[in-house]
């Protein structure tokens, strides 16, 4: 039995190891966002040894950001705790290759484990591995080309340990493990606090395990918990108490996050419809992307399978349900008929697509279960006798043949996928298209000398921003060597900050303190206007706008002035001191808003709020923010005109010097709960999986007590009054959000008020967040339409338009919408008056409508909405418009 447990588990290490190959020796990968992952990682492992924390003011990149709150920590955790235990031998690229290969190999080694409780052998669980860890995978679908090459993978590991946690949540109910088709029972307890660890692990992994986890967690209750032995009242317990267990141990950082949602950024997504989807694997037996038709074909004989009346089955039937219910809500159809969005805003900022992502490892058991099956019964067959000995020869015979055929025609078609895509082709060098490799690396490593010594000998600080193409991010692991502060003119991945400009304004790059500018030249001759070369790596000055000096930490708008900063952002602390100044007068700090900054004035606290770098946008409060303002982002990367830096108004009376300080508060109180219970959390489970034989008395009793306790909590009555109010609590939010939506124009379309040619109710994503709307369809020569009566016009109709972000970063190949919105006196044949009357531009971004209604206010009126063009095709365009009075 002991062999059948490690040779699967050698096959799935082998064969990780040789697929990215020589990560396992400590190559780092270098592609994507590797390098941006490292840096940050080496950030928070320097703040633990700094500080011992691991969250805390960041100033290294953008205007700064709140390291270790937005962002889940345990791959970071996963990292640093390798480099820890070589005791600094490793450095942070080794360590992080090898921490990057364990996360690689734990999805195929999770499931494994996970296999074996089909009863079926380890060879369901084995097959699975080999088909997950050789997936190509697709953008926000897992597999080699997100995971690998594009360093995503936080998320794998999310998905592993949750799934981990349902198999131990199996054993944990009396679920054997079968070997060599011998059961082997499990101590419930200690599995029980094993479900519990992996689920707070992928809690602590990535934010979308907790969707994943709710949604698996009802499954489990439905299909599993009348199978049990236990009583469903234990069972259930159990299962709750391994949740809350779970819940507490991920306290720590969930609660600073939830605090904390109003400053993350929006990545909201949108998959295709489940038409398409259901095409796609009617036609092909693709459930995803760059899936091989054979196993999707297996995945779904699987998904029959485990329908079937089995003795072992329960566990097959659970997974292939998670899978399922996973794989229909990445579709688009699920965001726009489930409206969860009006349960919470949340769900309009999901990457619906990340659930084929968390449906793959159930998919892969499957089809892993229906290769076997046939063997199964084939030796079912023949051991048993169920017919005589010669036709039960011939059957047995052909389901094996059956069995090898499905198997040859999956491998064939897997490797040709794999070869196909690039599975097993790893980027270990920077810039694997440089002429030389190798030379441009030299040339990387004589810049961050340079730009070392540049720091060194500085008279004040600065940053250094970085110009190449918005998801290069070849540069972006010089924090782990240079102390010098970097700006990316791109997309920064690997934070969930709100305020992360992309653009190269001079606004914002004086605000940012930027001094150089590197970039990669075609040319290898020196230019006018370099600082230094180093090879095709070459510096340029940033010279302020006007000629101006660098502009400092602080400045003063208006009347008076600063006269002098001393500042520590990684302590935490900003001390200014201002004289002369009048009321009204600005300071303005450069650097991002968050919550976690407090603000006094000679001692005594005083608001603060976010204004723009530029522009004339209204500034923002911490409490609009948290009741939704600015929610959403820009397509093409913030450019620094929404409120982002810290700005106080300074009251009148300050003829004299005062001392204004910002003072970074890293814990509150509620914070501080939330860790003390996690902590007492892990001691609780750590001295109970401590003990090899014994469980410490104390431990045993207070789960015993807590599951009883459950227990005669759960009882039906009980259980269905908590449902019950549950169901009618968020019945009531629904109806609630549902009603405030009457007063828009969607609302009314839903209600049946408007007339509707050519347009629809549906979501768009525009601003990267998913909109509900009325999606406008014109065709050449048939508009689309909208007409709907109000029974009075209110003085300016608000509102908006927008393309489809990803539509709208496409090819100008793309026809134009002409937008006409006119209104008219209802009951009356009057000519229309018009509006609005615009051609909406081929470009990503909300259009805010703001329009003045003049002599129609108040009047009962026929509102119409008309979109034309007169070329193919359209981008996706959505449209809303409130109809009442504002306030």
């Amino acid at each position: 039995m002991a062999e059948s447990r490690v040779w699967p588990v050698v096959v799935v290490l082998v064969f990780a190891a040789w697929l990215i190959w020589p990560v396992p020796l400590g190559h780092m990968p270098m592609s994507a966002d590797h390098t941006v992952h490292l840096a940050r990682i080496a950030l928070t492992g320097a703040r633990l040894i700094d500080h011992g924390s691991l969250s805390g003011w960041e100033p290294t990149w953008f205007f700064g950001f709140p390291l270790g709150d937005l962002y889940p920590p345990l791959g970071d955790l996963v990292v640093i705790a390798i480099r820890g235990l070589s005791l600094g031998w490793l450095g942070w690229p080794q360590a992080y290759a090898l921490g990057f290969f364990l996360v690689f190999a734990l999805q195929g080694l999770v499931l494994v484990r996970l296999g074996r409780l089909f009863g079926l052998g380890v060879w369901p669980g084995l097959i699975a591995a080999l088909l997950l860890l050789g997936d190509p995978g697709f953008t926000r679908e897992g597999g080699w080309m997100y995971t690998v090459q594009f360093g995503v993978w936080p998320q794998a590991l999310a998905t592993s340990l949750i799934w981990l946690g349902f198999g131990e949540l199996a054993l944990a109910l009396g679920f054997p493990r079968f070997t060599n088709e011998e059961p082997a029972h499990e101590d419930p307890r200690r599995a029980s606090l094993r479900a519990a660890l992996a689920f707070a692990a992928g809690l602590l992994a990535h934010p979308i395990a907790a969707p994943s986890l709710v949604i698996g967690g009802g499954l489990f209750v439905v299909v599993m918990i009348p199978r049990v032995e236990l009583a469903w009242r234990v069972a259930l317990a159990r299962c709750v108490l391994v949740g809350g267990l779970a819940g507490l141990l991920a306290a720590w950082w969930w609660v600073p996050m939830l605090e904390h949602k109003a400053w993350m950024a929006s990545y909201g997504w949108l998959f295709a419809p489940l038409d398409s989807m259901l095409t796609w694997l009617v036609e092909d037996g693709r459930w995803a992307q760059r899936m091989p038709s054979m196993v999707g074909w297996l995945a779904l004989a699987g998904m029959i399978a485990a329908a079937l009346p089995r003795q072992r089955g329960a566990f097959l039937r659970f997974v292939a349900a998670f899978a399922l219910v996973q794989w229909l809500l990445a579709s688009s159809d699920a965001f726009w008929q489930l409206r969860l969005d009006r349960l919470s805003e949340g769900f309009a900022h999901l990457q619906w697509q990340r659930f084929l992502i968390a449906a793959k490892p159930g998919l892969y058991l499957c089809a892993g279960a229906a290769l076997v099956l046939p063997i199964a019964w084939a030796r079912a067959i023949w051991t048993r006798a169920i017919w005589t000995r010669g036709f039960a020869g011939v059957s047995a015979g052909l389901l094996g043949l059956v069995a090898a055929g499905l198997a040859m025609e999956m491998i064939d078609e897997q490797r040709a996928a794999m070869h196909e895509h690039g599975v097993g082709a790893i980027q270990i060098e920077r810039m694997p298209s440089a002429e030389d490799p190798a030379a441009f690396e030299a040339d990387y490593q004589a810049f961050l000398r340079w730009a070392d010594e540049q720091w060194q000998a500085r008279d004040h600080d600065y940053r250094i921003a970085v110009r190449d193409s918005r998801n290069l991010h070849w540069f972006m692991d010089a924090p782990v060597w240079l102390a010098t502060p970097i700006y990316k003119l791109g997309f920064t991945p690997g934070d969930n900050f709100v305020h992360k400009p992309e653009q190269g304004r001079p606004e914002l790059l004086d605000a940012l303190g930027v001094r150089w500018i590197l970039s990669r030249s075609r040319s290898t001759k020196p230019q006018p206007g370099e600082v230094a070369r180093f090879g095709t790596l070459v510096v340029r000055p940033h010279r302020p706008a006007g000629g101006a000096s660098p502009r400092p930490l602080a400045w003063i708008e208006g009347p008076g002035q600063i006269e002098s900063i001393a500042a520590d952002l990684r302590e935490g602390s900003v001390r200014t001191v201002i004289t002369n100044a009048a009321a009204g007068s600005r300071v303005v700090f450069a650097i991002a808003g968050y919550p976690r900054w407090r603000a006094t004035l000679d001692g005594q606290p005083i608001a603060w709020f976010e204004v723009p770098v530029w522009g004339d946008a209204e500034p923002v409060t911490p409490d609009q923010r948290r009741a939704g303002a600015l929610r959403g982002g820009k397509a093409l990367g913030d450019d620094g005109s929404e409120p982002t830096l810290i700005a106080i108004d300074l009251p009148a009376g300050l003829d004299r010097s005062a001392v204004l300080e910002l003072a970074y508060v890293e814990h509150t109180p509620r914070e501080r709960v939330a860790e003390l219970l996690s902590l007492l959390t892990l001691i609780v489970v750590g001295l109970a999986l401590a003990g090899e034989h014994r469980w410490p008395i104390y431990v045993r009793d207070w789960l015993a007590v807590s599951e009883a306790v459950l227990a005669k909590l759960g009882h039906p009555i009980g259980l269905a009054g908590l449902a019950s109010l549950g169901i009618l609590v968020a019945i009531l939010r629904w109806q609630a959000a549902a009603e405030l939506e009457h007063d828009r124009l969607l609302g009314r379309a839903l209600a049946g008020e408007v007339t509707l040619v050519r347009a629809e109710p549906g979501p768009v994503k525009t601003d990267m967040l998913i909109r509900p709307a009325l999606l406008l369809r014109p065709r050449p020569g048939s508009p689309a339409e909208l007409t709907l009566e109000l029974d009075a016009m209110p003085t300016r109709l608000h509102g908006w338009l927008g393309i489809d972000d990803d539509q709208a970063q496409q090819s100008a190949r793309w026809a134009r919408h002409r937008v006409r919105i006119s209104a008219r006196r209802r009951g009356t044949d009057e000519a229309w008056t018009t509006l609005v009357d615009m051609q909406v531009q081929h470009a990503a971004g909300q259009i805010e409508l703001d329009i003045a209604t003049g002599s129609l206010a108040g009047q009962a009126v026929e509102l119409q909405v008309i979109d034309s063009s007169d070329a193919r095709p359209l981008p996706r365009l959505g449209i809303d418009l409130v109809l009442v009075e504002g306030p």
